[in-house]
């Protein structure tokens, strides 16, 4: 604890028993530890490694903690296995910090931790919950593939490149209040359990959430509006209209059933006001269904042939001015009087989207 080492620390494949105190040790060089088995607690608090540390393949047994370390290299602990916590809280790593495929029993704590370089985590498996809170990435961050058995925290964090989650499975909940991600942020096939807090997020490049499977409605409502507004901002027209969809498809289905299937017709019928062609094809189908009853119950008076009813169909939800049919009485007059009043309907609704969708 507190010593100095002037040149490398080399434990690669040793057995250290009961534990490693390098409390504020300073190590001039790198620290190898490479497979190396530590039998208890890695105490690393303080430390100053002035090269590279290496974990790769190593297991320790205990409790690790790095917390208020700085590693001046990288920090690589690939395939590591660390089978109760680890604490890099207030960390700086100037390098890289690799813990692809690595294992983690219990938490793992970046709160506050400054990581020069990319920080890797795919493949990982953390059992318990993953802090970033307040911490700077000055790289990517690469989740890909990682499985995070309770919450991950990002409140505050800053990841000055891509912020990479796909095909990550996260149990708990996911915060990313107040960060700041300047790069990409992509959870394109994860899986998210919980809660998705990235509302309050800024997110200055894509925002990547197709093929996310989010089991909490009211967290992929929230996603697909953060992702809306983020391709508003970049001017990207046609994914903040998708994006707004899949929102307002996920609003729907939380509703009660008495709304929730009625609004089916909004939704494929009228796209949500970003599909303007659905109302000419909605609008099609309805008059030839109508032109249809009409020939078959001969609903048009003097109208023998299926064009003929197909052409009052036509005018009567256009104009409606009949060209010399009109419908027999009663049942058909009535079935022709709400034809026209859905075309009038429908033709205000086509202008109204077609103006959202290509005049804003």
């Amino acid at each position: 604890m507190g010593a100095t080492i002037k040149g490398d620390a080399n434990f690669s494949g040793a057995t250290i028993g009961g534990g490693a105190d390098f409390r504020d040790a300073k190590i001039e060089g790198d620290a190898y530890f490479s497979g190396a088995t530590i039998e208890g607690y890695a105490y690393f608090s303080g430390a100053t490694i002035r090269g590279y540390a290496y974990f790769s393949g190593a297991t320790i047994r205990g409790y690790a903690s790095f917390s208020g370390a700085t590693i001046e290299g990288y920090a690589y602990f690939t395939d590591a296995k660390i089978q109760v916590d680890a604490n890099f809280s207030r960390a700086t790593i100037e390098g890289y910090a690799i813990f692809s495929r690595a294992t983690i029993e219990g938490y793992a704590s970046f709160s506050r931790a400054t990581i020069g370089g990319g920080a890797y985590f795919s493949g990982a498996s953390i059992e318990s919950y993953a802090s970033f809170s307040d911490a700077i990435m000055k790289g990517d961050a690469d989740f890909s593939d990682t499985k995070i058995e309770g919450d991950a925290y990002f409140r505050g964090a800053k990841i000055e490149g891509d912020a990479d989650f796909s095909d990550a499975k996260i149990e708990g909940d996911v915060i990313f209040s107040r960060a700041t991600i300047e790069g990409d942020a992509d959870f394109r096939g994860a899986t998210i359990k919980k809660k998705f807090r990235i509302l309050f997020a800024d997110i200055q490049e894509q925002l990547y959430l197709k093929d996310a499977n989010f089991l909490n409605l009211e967290s992929e409502e929230e996603a697909y509006r953060k992702a809306k507004k983020v391709y508003e901002k970049l001017g990207s027209k046609s994914e903040a209209d998708y994006h707004f969809y899949r929102e307002m498809e996920t609003k729907r289905v939380q509703k009660p059933f008495y709304i929730r299937y009625p609004e089916l017709i909004v939704q494929y019928c009228f796209g949500y006001g970003v599909y303007p062609f659905r109302v000419i094809i909605s609008w099609f189908t309805v008059v030839i269904i109508i032109a249809f009853i009409f020939y078959v119950g001969k609903g048009v008076q003097d109208a023998d042939l299926f064009s003929d009813n197909l052409y009052f169909s036509v005018v009567t939800a256009l104009t409606p001015g009949y060209g010399g049919y009109k419908p027999v009485s009663g049942t058909y007059q009535l079935l022709a009087t709400a034809e026209a009043v859905f075309g009038t309907f429908m033709w205000a609704a086509f202008i109204a989207t077609f103006a959202r969708k290509f005049m804003r």
